[in-house]
């Protein structure tokens, strides 16, 4: 959700109600994981560094991700055998080349790429590990939209969630005529804008770029799409609960919604694999100094279907884990430190 200078126009706390399934979406509701464990690593790396929040597989490296200030890059590259840094990649500014700030990100053959919430771009990076030269970025793409999540599918195509005054929660946008939209998976008429930010998500593709998940960031509610079919399940659980937040009208004249006191943050990281879906799950509300870090691992097939709830020794920001779900690699805050652990799901 971008900043937004808020007035008194209206101020109404809200709980809104699941979304209306329409015909190309299927609504399933569990309250408990098939199975359920606790996951205690060893550790694999100390840091000395507090402005990491973000890790990442690519290869056989792994990517640390900032997004604090105090550091001239977004990320860095550290060897998995080595456990030593490599490179770095996508500096930090407002110049060409450069980014202020993302939520997405995501890595294609031996590019990088963020998409810039603040700068309306997409900044594409040669991103090549095996050398101890800086990521240069190789081109800009202009996103005139807001969009709160996105994937990049393929050189051309945006997969987008999160653009609040259209009919449709997902659309595929053609980067090089961002005009032209394919809109797949459609909004329940009557929702409000501020209804429609409230169930904001995180958006993650399969590798294989043919499924995404939507998971939300106020409700334990997830949804899966099919790009081929456009069929979508939405799955809430285990505990079922709808977004508690505050409809509010911006200085543009238009709703949205804000957290209060009583709002619940759900997933806050994730990642996927061909085989699962992985959510960090937080479940505190916006007072605690945890919200957006998790204990709390929820793992989904493609099919939506709960699998394992995966308890961790401690808070953990981000994680990674790697294409054949064997490792997992969680990094807590609270010592600096990365762990690594055998999934064995």
């Amino acid at each position: 959700m971008r900043t937004h200078i808020l007035t008194a126009l209206t101020v109404l706390l809200l709980t809104y109600d699941l979304p209306a399934i329409g015909q190309q979406a299927t609504h399933t509701t569990f309250t408990n994981f098939p199975t359920e464990r606790q996951l205690t690593g060893k550790l694999w790396w100390k840091s000395k560094d507090p402005t990491i929040d973000g890790l990442d597989l690519y290869a056989d490296s792994l990517l640390l991700m900032r997004h604090k200030s105090g550091h001239p890059h977004h990320f860095s590259v550290m060897s998995v055998k080595r456990a030593t840094y490599v490179t770095s990649a996508a500096p930090v500014g407002n110049q060409y080349g450069q980014s202020a700030g993302f939520i997405s990100y995501g890595l294609q053959r031996n590019n990088l790429w963020v998409y810039d919430l603040m700068q309306d771009k997409i900044v594409v990076y040669n991103f090549n590990n095996t050398t101890a030269e800086k990521a240069r970025a190789v081109r800009e793409i202009s996103v005139p939209v807001f969009y709160y999540s996105a994937q990049m599918i393929n050189d051309s195509t945006l997969l987008a969630s999160g653009d609040y005054d259209s009919p449709y929660k997902l659309s595929l946008v053609n980067v090089t005529n961002s005009k032209s939209t394919t809109p797949l998976t459609p909004y329940d008429p009557a929702w409000s804008r501020a209804r429609k930010s409230a169930y904001e998500s995180f958006l993650f593709l399969k590798p294989t770029a043919d499924k995404c998940v939507l998971a939300c960031r106020y409700a334990d509610q997830i949804e899966v799409t099919d790009l081929t079919t456009r069929q979508s399940i939405i799955v809430n659980g285990p505990e079922n609960y709808k977004p508690d937040v505050m409809e509010m009208t911006g200085n543009d004249g238009k709703e949205l919604s804000a957290r209060n006191e009583s709002t619940r943050y759900a997933f806050v990281r994730g990642k996927v694999t061909n085989k699962y879906i992985y959510l960090l799950y937080s479940g505190n509300n916006s007072e605690s100094s945890h919200l957006y870090y998790g204990k709390y691992l929820f793992v989904y097939d493609w099919k939506g279907t709960p699998v394992q709830k995966i308890t961790l020794s401690s808070y953990a920001v981000d994680f990674a884990v790697t294409s054949d779900d064997a490792i997992l690699y969680t990094y807590h805050p609270s010592s600096q430190s990365i762990e690594i652990a055998s999934l064995q799901l």
